[in-house]
Protein backbone atom coordinates (compact mmCIF):
# COMPACT_ATOMS: atom_id res chain seq x y z
CA UNK A 1 0.00 0.00 0.00
CA UNK A 2 1.33 3.47 -0.84
CA UNK A 3 1.78 6.18 1.77
CA UNK A 4 -1.46 7.97 0.91
CA UNK A 5 -3.54 4.83 1.42
CA UNK A 6 -1.85 4.19 4.77
CA UNK A 7 -2.47 7.78 5.89
CA UNK A 8 -6.11 7.63 4.80
CA UNK A 9 -6.49 4.27 6.52
CA UNK A 10 -5.37 5.79 9.81
CA UNK A 11 -7.67 8.79 9.53
CA UNK A 12 -10.61 6.72 8.33
CA UNK A 13 -10.10 4.40 11.30
CA UNK A 14 -10.15 7.47 13.56
CA UNK A 15 -13.33 8.69 11.87
CA UNK A 16 -15.13 5.35 12.04
CA UNK A 17 -14.11 4.71 15.63
CA UNK A 18 -15.14 8.23 16.63
CA UNK A 19 -18.64 7.68 15.26
CA UNK A 20 -19.13 4.64 17.47
CA UNK A 21 -16.63 4.74 20.34
CA UNK A 22 -17.32 8.26 21.63
CA UNK A 23 -21.04 7.47 22.04
CA UNK A 24 -19.92 4.27 23.75
CA UNK A 25 -18.03 6.36 26.29
CA UNK A 26 -21.33 7.97 27.27
CA UNK A 27 -23.29 4.72 27.10
CA UNK A 28 -22.52 3.42 30.64
CA UNK A 29 -23.59 6.81 32.01
CA UNK A 30 -26.67 7.14 29.81
CA UNK A 31 -27.79 3.54 30.39
CA UNK A 32 -27.80 4.13 34.13
CA UNK A 33 -29.17 7.69 34.18
CA UNK A 34 -31.93 7.30 31.57
CA UNK A 35 -32.72 3.62 32.18
CA UNK A 36 -33.50 0.81 29.76
CA UNK A 37 -36.98 2.13 28.86
CA UNK A 38 -35.72 5.59 27.84
CA UNK A 39 -32.84 4.04 25.93
CA UNK A 40 -35.41 1.90 24.13
CA UNK A 41 -37.53 4.98 23.36
CA UNK A 42 -34.53 6.74 21.83
CA UNK A 43 -33.63 3.63 19.80
CA UNK A 44 -37.18 3.22 18.48
CA UNK A 45 -37.82 6.87 17.52
CA UNK A 46 -34.39 7.11 15.94
CA UNK A 47 -35.22 4.05 13.83
CA UNK A 48 -38.37 5.79 12.55
CA UNK A 49 -36.50 9.01 11.68
CA UNK A 50 -33.80 6.94 9.97
CA UNK A 51 -36.27 5.95 7.25
CA UNK A 52 -36.59 9.62 6.36
CA UNK A 53 -32.84 10.25 6.44
CA UNK A 54 -32.49 7.24 4.16
CA UNK A 55 -34.72 8.82 1.53
CA UNK A 56 -33.05 12.21 1.98
CA UNK A 57 -29.64 10.66 1.25
CA UNK A 58 -31.07 8.60 -1.65
CA UNK A 59 -27.92 6.54 -2.22
CA UNK A 60 -25.81 9.60 -2.98
CA UNK A 61 -23.08 8.82 -0.44
CA UNK A 62 -21.69 5.80 -2.27
CA UNK A 63 -22.52 7.17 -5.73
CA UNK A 64 -20.93 10.55 -4.94
CA UNK A 65 -17.78 8.99 -3.54
CA UNK A 66 -17.38 6.70 -6.55
CA UNK A 67 -18.04 9.44 -9.14
CA UNK A 68 -15.72 11.91 -7.40
CA UNK A 69 -12.92 9.32 -7.23
CA UNK A 70 -13.15 8.83 -10.99
CA UNK A 71 -12.14 12.43 -11.69
CA UNK A 72 -9.37 12.98 -9.13
CA UNK A 73 -7.09 14.52 -11.78
CA UNK A 74 -9.65 17.00 -13.20
CA UNK A 75 -10.68 19.86 -10.90
CA UNK A 76 -13.21 21.31 -13.37
CA UNK A 77 -15.09 18.03 -13.66
CA UNK A 78 -14.99 17.51 -9.89
CA UNK A 79 -16.32 21.05 -9.34
CA UNK A 80 -19.21 20.57 -11.73
CA UNK A 81 -20.03 17.19 -10.21
CA UNK A 82 -19.86 18.51 -6.65
CA UNK A 83 -22.38 21.32 -7.17
CA UNK A 84 -24.73 19.07 -9.11
CA UNK A 85 -24.71 16.45 -6.36
CA UNK A 86 -25.01 19.07 -3.61
CA UNK A 87 -28.12 20.51 -5.29
CA UNK A 88 -29.45 17.01 -5.76
CA UNK A 89 -29.08 16.40 -2.01
CA UNK A 90 -30.80 19.72 -1.13
CA UNK A 91 -33.70 18.77 -3.38
CA UNK A 92 -34.24 15.30 -1.89
CA UNK A 93 -33.93 16.60 1.66
CA UNK A 94 -36.46 19.37 1.03
CA UNK A 95 -39.03 16.90 -0.32
CA UNK A 96 -38.45 14.51 2.61
CA UNK A 97 -38.85 17.31 5.18
CA UNK A 98 -42.26 18.23 3.75
CA UNK A 99 -43.43 14.61 4.04
CA UNK A 100 -41.88 14.25 7.51
CA UNK A 101 -43.65 17.27 8.96
CA UNK A 102 -47.00 16.19 7.55
CA UNK A 103 -46.65 12.68 9.04
CA UNK A 104 -45.36 13.93 12.41
CA UNK A 105 -48.68 15.59 13.16
CA UNK A 106 -50.94 12.95 11.58
CA UNK A 107 -49.53 9.41 11.65
CA UNK A 108 -46.59 9.15 14.06
CA UNK A 109 -47.17 8.51 17.78
CA UNK A 110 -48.36 11.69 19.51
CA UNK A 111 -46.53 10.84 22.75
CA UNK A 112 -43.25 11.06 20.82
CA UNK A 113 -44.03 14.27 18.87
CA UNK A 114 -41.51 16.40 20.78
CA UNK A 115 -38.77 13.88 20.01
CA UNK A 116 -39.70 13.73 16.34
CA UNK A 117 -39.62 17.53 16.05
CA UNK A 118 -36.14 17.71 17.58
CA UNK A 119 -34.90 15.07 15.18
CA UNK A 120 -35.89 17.26 12.25
CA UNK A 121 -32.25 18.33 12.58
CA UNK A 122 -31.17 14.75 11.80
CA UNK A 123 -32.84 15.03 8.41
CA UNK A 124 -31.62 18.59 7.82
CA UNK A 125 -28.06 17.42 8.51
CA UNK A 126 -28.31 15.12 5.48
CA UNK A 127 -28.69 18.16 3.20
CA UNK A 128 -25.31 19.51 4.29
CA UNK A 129 -23.48 16.19 4.64
CA UNK A 130 -20.64 16.15 2.08
CA UNK A 131 -18.64 13.33 3.65
CA UNK A 132 -18.94 11.51 0.33
CA UNK A 133 -16.93 14.25 -1.41
CA UNK A 134 -13.96 14.14 0.96
CA UNK A 135 -13.98 10.36 0.82
CA UNK A 136 -13.90 10.62 -2.97
CA UNK A 137 -10.91 12.99 -3.01
CA UNK A 138 -9.28 10.78 -0.36
CA UNK A 139 -9.04 13.46 2.34
CA UNK A 140 -10.05 11.57 5.46
CA UNK A 141 -8.18 13.92 7.77
CA UNK A 142 -10.82 16.66 7.34
CA UNK A 143 -13.65 14.31 8.26
CA UNK A 144 -11.88 12.60 11.15
CA UNK A 145 -10.62 15.65 13.02
CA UNK A 146 -13.84 17.68 12.86
CA UNK A 147 -16.05 14.73 13.65
CA UNK A 148 -13.94 13.80 16.65
CA UNK A 149 -14.05 17.34 18.08
CA UNK A 150 -17.84 17.62 17.72
CA UNK A 151 -18.44 14.15 19.14
CA UNK A 152 -16.25 14.95 22.14
CA UNK A 153 -18.11 18.20 22.76
CA UNK A 154 -21.51 16.48 22.53
CA UNK A 155 -20.32 13.85 25.01
CA UNK A 156 -19.25 16.55 27.45
CA UNK A 157 -22.66 18.21 27.15
CA UNK A 158 -24.38 14.89 27.83
CA UNK A 159 -22.41 14.45 31.05
CA UNK A 160 -23.15 18.05 32.08
CA UNK A 161 -26.85 18.33 31.27
CA UNK A 162 -28.33 14.80 31.27
CA UNK A 163 -28.73 14.11 34.99
CA UNK A 164 -31.86 11.95 35.39
CA UNK A 165 -34.45 9.92 33.49
CA UNK A 166 -36.41 13.17 33.04
CA UNK A 167 -33.69 14.54 30.74
CA UNK A 168 -34.45 12.36 27.72
CA UNK A 169 -35.49 15.44 25.70
CA UNK A 170 -32.09 17.03 26.33
CA UNK A 171 -30.38 13.83 25.22
CA UNK A 172 -32.27 13.96 21.93
CA UNK A 173 -31.40 17.65 21.49
CA UNK A 174 -27.65 17.25 22.10
CA UNK A 175 -27.33 14.32 19.67
CA UNK A 176 -29.29 16.07 16.92
CA UNK A 177 -27.35 19.34 17.19
CA UNK A 178 -24.08 17.38 17.02
CA UNK A 179 -25.18 15.79 13.75
CA UNK A 180 -25.94 19.06 12.00
CA UNK A 181 -22.77 20.76 13.27
CA UNK A 182 -20.71 17.82 12.05
CA UNK A 183 -22.23 18.15 8.58
CA UNK A 184 -21.67 21.92 8.38
CA UNK A 185 -18.12 21.92 9.75
CA UNK A 186 -16.34 20.64 6.61
CA UNK A 187 -17.90 23.14 4.18
CA UNK A 188 -15.15 25.63 4.98
CA UNK A 189 -12.70 23.35 3.13
CA UNK A 190 -14.73 23.07 -0.07
CA UNK A 191 -13.11 26.08 -1.88
CA UNK A 192 -9.75 24.29 -1.71
CA UNK A 193 -11.06 21.53 -3.98
CA UNK A 194 -13.93 23.08 -5.90
CA UNK A 195 -14.34 26.05 -8.24
CA UNK A 196 -17.53 27.90 -9.03
CA UNK A 197 -19.39 26.02 -11.72
CA UNK A 198 -22.50 26.50 -13.80
CA UNK A 199 -25.23 24.06 -12.80
CA UNK A 200 -27.63 22.47 -15.25
CA UNK A 201 -30.86 21.42 -13.59
CA UNK A 202 -31.23 18.48 -15.95
CA UNK A 203 -27.88 17.15 -14.67
CA UNK A 204 -29.06 17.56 -11.07
CA UNK A 205 -32.01 15.34 -11.94
CA UNK A 206 -29.80 13.02 -14.00
CA UNK A 207 -27.87 12.00 -10.90
CA UNK A 208 -31.04 10.50 -9.41
CA UNK A 209 -30.61 7.66 -11.89
CA UNK A 210 -27.05 6.95 -10.75
CA UNK A 211 -27.93 7.28 -7.07
CA UNK A 212 -30.91 4.96 -7.43
CA UNK A 213 -28.60 2.01 -8.06
CA UNK A 214 -27.06 2.59 -4.62
CA UNK A 215 -30.33 3.60 -2.97
CA UNK A 216 -31.92 0.19 -3.55
CA UNK A 217 -29.31 -1.73 -1.51
CA UNK A 218 -29.44 0.97 1.16
CA UNK A 219 -33.17 0.28 1.58
CA UNK A 220 -32.42 -3.41 1.82
CA UNK A 221 -29.72 -2.85 4.42
CA UNK A 222 -32.06 -0.66 6.48
CA UNK A 223 -34.61 -3.47 6.60
CA UNK A 224 -32.31 -5.69 8.64
CA UNK A 225 -30.64 -2.91 10.65
CA UNK A 226 -33.23 -0.27 11.47
CA UNK A 227 -36.46 -2.14 10.75
CA UNK A 228 -35.40 -4.70 13.36
CA UNK A 229 -35.82 -2.07 16.07
CA UNK A 230 -39.12 -0.86 14.70
CA UNK A 231 -40.49 -4.41 14.49
CA UNK A 232 -39.37 -5.24 18.04
CA UNK A 233 -41.47 -2.31 19.26
CA UNK A 234 -44.45 -3.08 17.01
CA UNK A 235 -44.54 -6.82 17.81
CA UNK A 236 -43.53 -6.92 21.48
CA UNK A 237 -44.73 -3.44 22.48
CA UNK A 238 -41.70 -3.26 24.79
CA UNK A 239 -39.27 -0.36 24.72
CA UNK A 240 -37.11 -2.36 27.15
CA UNK A 241 -36.55 -5.08 24.51
CA UNK A 242 -35.45 -2.34 22.13
CA UNK A 243 -33.06 -0.96 24.72
CA UNK A 244 -31.43 -4.36 25.27
CA UNK A 245 -31.15 -4.97 21.52
CA UNK A 246 -29.72 -1.52 20.77
CA UNK A 247 -26.99 -1.68 23.41
CA UNK A 248 -25.80 -5.16 22.45
CA UNK A 249 -25.73 -4.25 18.76
CA UNK A 250 -23.84 -1.02 19.51
CA UNK A 251 -21.04 -2.89 21.29
CA UNK A 252 -20.59 -5.45 18.50
CA UNK A 253 -20.52 -2.63 15.93
CA UNK A 254 -17.31 -1.36 17.52
CA UNK A 255 -15.58 -4.59 16.51
CA UNK A 256 -17.15 -4.38 13.05
CA UNK A 257 -15.82 -0.83 12.67
CA UNK A 258 -12.31 -2.00 13.52
CA UNK A 259 -12.30 -4.56 10.72
CA UNK A 260 -14.11 -2.32 8.22
CA UNK A 261 -11.88 0.74 8.49
CA UNK A 262 -10.05 0.02 5.21
CA UNK A 263 -13.17 -0.50 3.13
CA UNK A 264 -14.23 3.13 2.61
CA UNK A 265 -10.83 4.31 1.43
CA UNK A 266 -10.36 1.21 -0.71
CA UNK A 267 -13.61 1.88 -2.56
CA UNK A 268 -12.15 5.14 -3.87
CA UNK A 269 -8.76 3.66 -4.70
CA UNK A 270 -10.18 0.51 -6.32
CA UNK A 271 -12.58 2.61 -8.41
CA UNK A 272 -9.59 4.59 -9.69
CA UNK A 273 -7.61 1.41 -10.49
CA UNK A 274 -10.49 -0.28 -12.33
CA UNK A 275 -11.20 2.93 -14.25
CA UNK A 276 -7.58 2.91 -15.46
CA UNK A 277 -7.53 -0.87 -16.10
CA UNK A 278 -4.77 -1.50 -13.54
CA UNK A 279 -6.17 -4.92 -12.63
CA UNK A 280 -2.96 -6.55 -11.32
CA UNK A 281 -2.47 -3.71 -8.86
CA UNK A 282 -6.12 -4.02 -7.84
CA UNK A 283 -5.73 -7.75 -7.12
CA UNK A 284 -2.60 -7.11 -5.09
CA UNK A 285 -4.37 -4.52 -2.94
CA UNK A 286 -7.30 -6.91 -2.46
CA UNK A 287 -5.01 -9.61 -1.10
CA UNK A 288 -3.19 -7.21 1.25
CA UNK A 289 -6.48 -5.84 2.60
CA UNK A 290 -7.92 -9.31 3.13
CA UNK A 291 -4.88 -10.52 5.07
CA UNK A 292 -5.41 -7.74 7.60
CA UNK A 293 -9.16 -8.40 7.71
CA UNK A 294 -8.72 -12.14 8.22
CA UNK A 295 -6.23 -11.92 11.07
CA UNK A 296 -8.59 -9.61 12.97
CA UNK A 297 -12.18 -10.74 12.38
CA UNK A 298 -12.04 -14.34 13.63
CA UNK A 299 -10.50 -13.65 17.07
CA UNK A 300 -12.75 -10.59 17.50
CA UNK A 301 -15.84 -12.74 16.88
CA UNK A 302 -14.85 -15.44 19.38
CA UNK A 303 -13.54 -12.84 21.81
CA UNK A 304 -16.87 -11.00 21.86
CA UNK A 305 -18.64 -14.21 22.86
CA UNK A 306 -16.13 -14.81 25.66
CA UNK A 307 -16.26 -11.36 27.28
CA UNK A 308 -20.02 -10.70 26.95
CA UNK A 309 -20.99 -12.19 30.38
CA UNK A 310 -18.55 -9.84 32.11
CA UNK A 311 -18.67 -6.81 29.82
CA UNK A 312 -22.44 -6.23 29.78
CA UNK A 313 -23.05 -5.99 33.56
CA UNK A 314 -19.86 -3.96 34.09
CA UNK A 315 -20.47 -1.62 31.18
CA UNK A 316 -24.25 -1.14 31.15
CA UNK A 317 -25.18 -1.78 34.77
CA UNK A 318 -28.30 -3.38 36.24
CA UNK A 319 -31.29 -4.14 34.04
CA UNK A 320 -29.34 -5.08 30.90
CA UNK A 321 -28.70 -8.75 31.64
CA UNK A 322 -30.68 -9.68 28.51
CA UNK A 323 -28.02 -7.97 26.37
CA UNK A 324 -25.48 -10.71 27.24
CA UNK A 325 -27.09 -13.36 25.04
CA UNK A 326 -27.86 -10.71 22.40
CA UNK A 327 -24.21 -9.71 22.17
CA UNK A 328 -23.19 -13.36 21.81
CA UNK A 329 -25.78 -13.91 19.08
CA UNK A 330 -24.59 -10.77 17.27
CA UNK A 331 -20.91 -11.80 17.36
CA UNK A 332 -20.86 -13.69 14.01
CA UNK A 333 -21.83 -10.41 12.33
CA UNK A 334 -18.17 -9.48 12.72
CA UNK A 335 -17.28 -12.21 10.22
CA UNK A 336 -20.28 -11.98 7.87
CA UNK A 337 -20.30 -8.18 7.56
CA UNK A 338 -16.52 -8.24 7.38
CA UNK A 339 -16.63 -10.53 4.35
CA UNK A 340 -19.50 -8.82 2.53
CA UNK A 341 -18.03 -5.39 3.26
CA UNK A 342 -14.67 -6.48 1.88
CA UNK A 343 -16.09 -7.90 -1.36
CA UNK A 344 -18.45 -4.96 -1.83
CA UNK A 345 -15.83 -2.25 -1.30
CA UNK A 346 -12.99 -3.95 -3.16
CA UNK A 347 -14.91 -5.34 -6.14
CA UNK A 348 -18.69 -5.01 -6.46
CA UNK A 349 -19.03 -1.25 -6.02
CA UNK A 350 -15.77 -0.09 -7.67
CA UNK A 351 -16.26 -2.19 -10.78
CA UNK A 352 -19.88 -1.11 -11.17
CA UNK A 353 -21.65 -4.41 -10.39
CA UNK A 354 -24.04 -2.76 -7.98
CA UNK A 355 -27.10 -4.26 -9.69
CA UNK A 356 -25.85 -7.77 -8.92
CA UNK A 357 -25.13 -6.96 -5.29
CA UNK A 358 -28.55 -5.29 -5.06
CA UNK A 359 -30.24 -8.60 -5.77
CA UNK A 360 -28.35 -10.28 -2.92
CA UNK A 361 -29.17 -7.43 -0.54
CA UNK A 362 -32.85 -7.40 -1.43
CA UNK A 363 -33.16 -11.17 -0.98
CA UNK A 364 -31.26 -10.92 2.31
CA UNK A 365 -33.59 -8.14 3.46
CA UNK A 366 -36.64 -10.23 2.58
CA UNK A 367 -35.21 -13.18 4.49
CA UNK A 368 -34.64 -10.95 7.49
CA UNK A 369 -38.13 -9.44 7.35
CA UNK A 370 -39.85 -12.83 7.04
CA UNK A 371 -37.79 -14.35 9.86
CA UNK A 372 -38.44 -11.29 12.05
CA UNK A 373 -42.21 -11.68 11.80
CA UNK A 374 -42.22 -14.98 13.68
CA UNK A 375 -38.84 -15.09 15.47
CA UNK A 376 -39.56 -11.83 17.34
CA UNK A 377 -42.92 -13.28 18.45
CA UNK A 378 -41.15 -16.37 19.76
CA UNK A 379 -37.93 -14.93 21.19
CA UNK A 380 -38.33 -11.15 21.29
CA UNK A 381 -35.12 -9.19 20.65
CA UNK A 382 -33.13 -12.45 20.48
CA UNK A 383 -35.26 -13.50 17.51
CA UNK A 384 -34.46 -10.25 15.67
CA UNK A 385 -30.75 -10.84 16.27
CA UNK A 386 -30.96 -14.41 14.93
CA UNK A 387 -32.78 -13.14 11.82
CA UNK A 388 -30.03 -10.57 11.22
CA UNK A 389 -27.32 -13.22 11.48
CA UNK A 390 -29.02 -15.49 8.94
CA UNK A 391 -29.61 -12.60 6.52
CA UNK A 392 -26.01 -11.37 6.75
CA UNK A 393 -24.70 -14.91 6.25
CA UNK A 394 -26.71 -15.24 3.03
CA UNK A 395 -25.47 -11.86 1.75
CA UNK A 396 -21.83 -12.71 2.45
CA UNK A 397 -22.13 -16.02 0.58
CA UNK A 398 -23.91 -14.35 -2.35
CA UNK A 399 -21.25 -11.62 -2.60
CA UNK A 400 -18.39 -14.13 -2.55
CA UNK A 401 -20.11 -16.25 -5.21
CA UNK A 402 -20.63 -13.27 -7.54
CA UNK A 403 -17.02 -12.06 -7.15
CA UNK A 404 -15.43 -15.51 -7.40
CA UNK A 405 -13.69 -14.86 -10.74
CA UNK A 406 -11.75 -11.90 -9.36
CA UNK A 407 -11.64 -12.80 -5.66
CA UNK A 408 -11.05 -16.56 -5.72
CA UNK A 409 -12.62 -18.05 -2.55
CA UNK A 410 -10.13 -20.93 -2.50
CA UNK A 411 -7.12 -18.62 -2.47
CA UNK A 412 -8.60 -16.50 0.28
CA UNK A 413 -9.53 -19.55 2.36
CA UNK A 414 -5.86 -20.56 2.25
CA UNK A 415 -5.08 -17.17 3.83
CA UNK A 416 -7.76 -17.65 6.51
CA UNK A 417 -7.66 -21.27 7.61
CA UNK A 418 -4.81 -20.79 10.09
CA UNK A 419 -6.56 -17.75 11.56
CA UNK A 420 -9.73 -19.82 12.01
CA UNK A 421 -7.86 -22.67 13.71
CA UNK A 422 -5.95 -20.29 15.98
CA UNK A 423 -9.15 -18.41 16.92
CA UNK A 424 -10.90 -21.71 17.78
CA UNK A 425 -7.95 -22.77 19.96
CA UNK A 426 -8.04 -19.33 21.60
CA UNK A 427 -11.75 -19.67 22.37
CA UNK A 428 -11.54 -23.16 23.85
CA UNK A 429 -8.39 -22.46 25.84
CA UNK A 430 -9.59 -19.13 27.23
CA UNK A 431 -13.04 -20.49 28.09
CA UNK A 432 -11.73 -23.41 30.16
CA UNK A 433 -8.75 -21.66 31.78
CA UNK A 434 -10.77 -18.56 32.78
CA UNK A 435 -13.46 -20.86 34.17
CA UNK A 436 -10.94 -22.28 36.63
CA UNK A 437 -9.96 -18.87 38.00
CA UNK A 438 -11.81 -17.80 41.15
CA UNK A 439 -11.81 -14.50 43.08
CA UNK A 440 -14.36 -15.04 45.88
CA UNK A 441 -13.51 -11.84 47.78
CA UNK A 442 -14.03 -9.37 44.92
CA UNK A 443 -17.26 -7.41 44.42
CA UNK A 444 -19.23 -7.91 41.20
CA UNK A 445 -17.86 -4.93 39.22
CA UNK A 446 -14.25 -5.54 40.18
CA UNK A 447 -14.61 -9.24 39.41
CA UNK A 448 -16.04 -8.51 35.96
CA UNK A 449 -13.23 -6.06 35.18
CA UNK A 450 -10.56 -8.52 36.30
CA UNK A 451 -12.12 -11.34 34.26
CA UNK A 452 -12.30 -9.17 31.14
CA UNK A 453 -8.61 -8.32 31.45
CA UNK A 454 -7.72 -11.97 32.04
CA UNK A 455 -9.75 -13.15 29.04
CA UNK A 456 -8.33 -10.47 26.74
CA UNK A 457 -4.69 -11.05 27.71
CA UNK A 458 -5.08 -14.82 27.79
CA UNK A 459 -6.99 -14.93 24.51
CA UNK A 460 -4.53 -12.65 22.68
CA UNK A 461 -1.58 -14.69 23.97
CA UNK A 462 -3.08 -18.03 22.92
CA UNK A 463 -4.02 -16.63 19.49
CA UNK A 464 -0.55 -15.16 18.95
CA UNK A 465 1.27 -18.33 20.04
CA UNK A 466 -1.06 -20.51 17.94
CA UNK A 467 -0.30 -18.45 14.82
CA UNK A 468 3.43 -18.71 15.50
CA UNK A 469 3.17 -22.50 15.86
CA UNK A 470 1.13 -22.66 12.64
CA UNK A 471 3.76 -20.43 10.93
CA UNK A 472 1.17 -17.95 9.68
CA UNK A 473 2.67 -15.81 6.89
CA UNK A 474 0.45 -12.82 7.63
CA UNK A 475 1.59 -12.58 11.25
CA UNK A 476 5.23 -13.10 10.31
CA UNK A 477 4.95 -10.36 7.70
CA UNK A 478 3.59 -7.83 10.20
CA UNK A 479 6.14 -8.87 12.83
CA UNK A 480 8.93 -8.37 10.31
CA UNK A 481 7.63 -4.89 9.47
CA UNK A 482 7.43 -4.07 13.15
CA UNK A 483 11.04 -5.16 13.73
CA UNK A 484 12.18 -3.09 10.75
CA UNK A 485 10.45 0.02 12.16
CA UNK A 486 11.99 -0.54 15.61
CA UNK A 487 15.46 -1.10 14.11
CA UNK A 488 15.17 2.01 11.97
CA UNK A 489 14.04 4.05 14.99
CA UNK A 490 16.96 2.81 17.13
CA UNK A 491 19.48 3.54 14.38
CA UNK A 492 18.23 7.11 14.06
Amino acid sequence: MDRKIKTNAIFNLIYQLTVIIIPLITTPYVSRVLGVDNVGTYSYTLSIVSYFTLFAAFGLNTYGQRETARFLDDKNKISKLFWELACNRFLTTGIVLIVYFSLTFTVLETNYTAYYLIMTMNILAIAFDITWFFQGVENFRAIAVRNMIIKLLSSIFIFIFVKSNDDLLLYFLINSIALILSALSVWILVPKYVNKSKIEFKMVLYHFKGSLVYFIPTIAIQIYTILDKSMIQWITGSVAENGLYDQAEKIVKVAITIIQFLNVIMTSRMSFLYQNKRYDEAKDLCEKSYRLLSILMFPLCFGAILVAPNLIPLYLGDGYEGSIVLMQIFSPLIIFIGLSGFVGSHYMTPIGKQNISNIALIIGACINFILNTFLIKLYGANGAAIASIIAECFIAIAYIFNARKFINPKNYLIVSYKHIIAAAIMFIGTYFISGLIQFPNLNANTLNLVMILIKVVLGASIYFISLLILVDKTLLKYLNKGFQIITKYKNN
